[in-house]
């Protein structure tokens, strides 16, 4: 596909592809979110306008001046290089249902007199309707469940995210959540301070959000929610679905008679934003060199990422995202971020050149 506005330098004729060239045809937006279509959002952004995607991508968590978000059309496609801490703020606000939670870090909890001390004023701001979220969530639902995000499904619990491999392979994303938790994984290779591509990392030949981000995302989230209830996503609200131009009529032959079918041929589309969306409550992060750390506060959670000299991945969660085609986030470091009520963080080393680190946080 060609599109003038995405022309520029090294893409003079403004060309979209999708990974491996695959090809889709007509399809909705659940389903294009689902198989990371990028020639899908990248039409919806020349109708949307990269100045709301921009927008969108702040109010739900990302800071204005995080590196590469500008007002560009490609920015539905993650050019953008933002932190752990501020995907897994941005995934969390649509968990919360709209809420933004300004993230904090978590230095001491003091006891006094057996009892602990660690009361926090969170700072919540509304961002998004929460008939808007609960339509993205519900799209976000189909990336796990039918997607290329099948790798972080965690069986009867619900789980929403999404996705994201930059060209070559130089950062893998996968960003959810459930109702309470949200989580972001972010996954690099650097050699002498340059990033590159990955390849035969952990028996994968090539390496895509879905693969070992979404399987850190789901190790990790089986162990912060062991125990906890399994809660439910709100209804979808179909919202501007009053809009929707009814489905064509088709004429479908049979051997004796011909009979008038409707069968719809594109299904209603039920997410309306397609940039990052933005986590719930405040966050705590803290990474170490160490193998694992984990920390724990009472208000909000926020993620960092680990240094090596070659392979990095980073994750945060954060309890209480709209979403981009497959690169979430083209940065070449990618990070995440979490916020929430609480926070923990672990980090793990393999070898001597991958690592990951996750942060937890729950929402207000």
């Amino acid at each position: 596909m060609y599109l003038p506005q995405f022309a520029g330098s090294g893409n003079p004729r403004g060309k979209v592809t999708n990974s491996s060239n695959e090809q889709f045809g007509s399809i909705d937006l659940r389903r294009a979110l689902a198989e990371s279509v990028n020639t899908v959002f990248a039409q919806l952004n020349v109708k949307v306008s990269p100045a709301d995607t921009r927008r969108a991508a702040v109010d739900a968590g990302l800071p204005k001046d995080t590196p590469g978000l500008g007002d560009n059309y490609t920015n539905i496609l993650g050019t953008a290089s933002p932190r752990v801490i501020d995907m897994a703020n941005a995934y969390a606000t649509v968990a919360a249902q709209g809420v933004r939670a300004t993230p904090y870090l978590i230095r001491e909890v003091r006891l006094s007199n057996g009892a602990m001390d660690c009361a926090v004023r969170k700072q919540l701001t509304p961002a998004f309707d929460k008939d808007q979220t609960a339509d993205v969530t519900d799209a976000m639902r189909q990336v796990v469940r039918v997607g290329t995000g099948h790798n972080a499904s965690l069986g009867a619990r619900p789980v929403a995210g999404k996705t994201g491999t930059t060209t070559g392979n130089k950062a893998i994303w996968f960003d959810g959540f459930t109702p309470s938790l949200a989580t972001a994984v972010g996954m690099f290779n650097e050699v002498n301070g340059k990033t590159t591509s990955m390849v035969d990392v952990g028996g994968y030949s090539q390496l895509f959000g879905g693969t070992i981000p979404a399987k850190i995302w789901a190790a990790f989230m089986r162990e912060a929610l062991q125990g906890s209830k399994v809660e439910s996503f709100p209804a979808r609200a179909g919202v501007g679905d009053d809009q929707l131009a009814p489905p064509p009529v088709t004429t479908t032959p049979t051997a004796s008679t011909a009979t008038s079918t409707s069968a719809p041929t594109s299904s209603a589309t039920t997410s309306t934003t397609t940039t990052s969306t933005t986590t719930a409550t405040t966050s705590t992060v803290t990474t170490t060199s160490t193998a694992t750390s984990t920390t724990s506060s009472a208000g909000s959670t926020t993620s960092s990422g680990s240094s090596t000299s070659s392979s990095r991945s980073s994750s945060s969660t954060t309890r209480p995202t709209s979403s981009t085609t497959r690169p979430t986030s083209s940065t070449t470091r990618p990070t995440s971020s979490t916020t929430g009520s609480t926070s923990s963080t672990t980090g793990s080393t393999t070898g001597s050149t991958t690592r990951s680190t996750t942060l937890t946080a729950t929402s207000p």
